[in-house]
C-alpha cells in the first residue's frame, strides 16, 4: 500500500520536477514539485519494503517531541543523530568541538536544541486531553509554527502543524509540511504521525483511521536521485510488517502529559519487517 504510493511519488518527481539551487545548503540543487497529498488511511503500518524504513529512531523520535524534551543527549538514548548538525550550528560550536560534546559533558546550554516541536508540543497537551473528551471538536490543532519562537529554534520546523479529525466513527490525523525531502524525510514522517494515532488510539479508545499529508515543495536534493530512480524500479511489493504496542493498562486512565512522560520505546515492536534497498544517504542540513 505505501510502497505504491512512495514509488508513484518517487516517479513523479524525477518525471515532473523542476530543478534549482538550493538556497539554503551550498553547491546543492532540488528537484521539486509544488505539492502532493498522501492519503493513507489504510490499518498496515505504513514500512517500505523498496527501501529500508527505520523503525526505532521514528518511535524515538516521537517520543522526545511528545515528551518535550529539548536536549539533543535526549535523542541519542534512541539512536537518532539527524538533528545534530542542525544543533550543533544552533549552539556556534564548530563540528570538532560538537564531536568532543559527543564523548564528554559540556555545559547544558550546548546541547540545546531549542524551541522545535518539543518545545511547542508541551505547551499544547491540553489539545490531546480535549480529544479524548470529545474527538468531534474543530480545533483539536497542535502548531509548532510560533512566529515568536522561530528564532530560538534549531531549525524552524517543515511538518509544521497537524490536526486530529473526528468522525462519529474514527479519527484521523492530517499534517501539513512547508518543505518535504521525500528520500529520508516522508518515511519517517508518515511513521512519526501512524505511531502517535496508534498511541492515541489506544490512549483514549477511539478507533484510528490512518494519515493524511499535506506536502508542499516536495523534493529530492542531487545525492539522492541515483537512489531513487533504483527504487522506482523495484517490483511491487508490499511489507507485511505488524505493529505491536506492550502498554501498560493502568495508563489508560492518567492525562495525556502523565501518559506520554510514561511511554519507553521497549513498548513499540514491528514484527516481520523486511525490506529490499539499503543505502546510506547524507542528509542535507542547512550550510547558509
Amino acid at each position: 500500500m505505501f510502497d505504491k504510493i512512495y514509488k508513484s511519488l518517487l516517479k513523479k518527481i524525477l518525471e515532473e520536477g523542476y530543478q534549482y539551487n538550493d538556497p539554503n545548503r551550498k553547491d546543492t540543487y532540488r528537484k521539486e514539485i509544488f505539492h502532493t497529498e498522501i492519503s493513507y488511511l489504510y490499518e498496515k503500518y505504513p514500512s517500505l519494503y523498496c527501501k529500508k524504513t527505520f523503525f526505532k529512531p521514528a518511535v524515538g523520535e516521537l517520543l522526545v517531541f511528545l515528551q518535550g524534551k529539548t536536549d539533543v543527549r535526549d535523542y541519542w538514548k534512541y539512536n537518532v543523530n539527524f538533528w545534530d548538525k542542525d544543533v550543533f550550528r544552533f549552539n556556534r560550536l564548530t563540528e570538532e568541538e560538537f564531536i568532543v560534546a559527543r564523548k564528554e559533558v559540556l555545559p547544558s546550554s550546548k546541547y540545546n536544541t531549542g524551541k522545535i516541536y518539543p518545545y511547542q508540543y508541551a505547551k499544547q497537551y491540553h489539545v490531546f486531553d480535549n480529544f479524548k473528551a470529545n474527538p468531534l471538536r474543530t480545533d483539536l490543532i497542535i502548531n509548532s509554527w510560533n512566529i515568536h519562537d522561530l528564532k530560538e529554534m534549531c531549525l524552524i520546523p517543515c511538518h509544521y502543524s497537524f490536526q486530529l479529525l473526528g468522525s462519529n466513527e474514527s479519527f484521523a490525523i492530517v499534517w501539513n509540511q512547508r518543505s518535504t525531502d521525500v528520500l529520508l524525510g516522508t518515511p519517517m514522517n508518515i511513521q512519526f504521525y501512524y505511531l502517535m494515532g496508534k498511541i492515541l488510539e489506544w490512549w483514549s479508545g477511539y478507533k484510528f483511521s490512518g494519515v493524511i499529508a499535506n506536502l508542499n515543495k516536495v523534493h529530492l536534493y542531487d545525492n539522492q536521485i541515483e537512489f531513487a530512480k533504483k527504487i522506482v524500479e523495484v517490483e511491487d511489493i508490499e511489507s507485511n510488517s505488524i505493529l505491536e504496542l506492550n502498554i501498560p493498562t493502568h495508563l489508560k486512565t492518567h492525562s495525556f502529559e502523565d501518559f506520554v512522560k510514561s511511554l519507553h520505546p521497549n513498548m513499540f515492536k514491528l514484527e516481520n519487517y523486511k525490506y529490499l534497498l539499503s543505502e546510506k544517504i547524507e542528509m542535507k542540513t542547512y550550510t547558509n
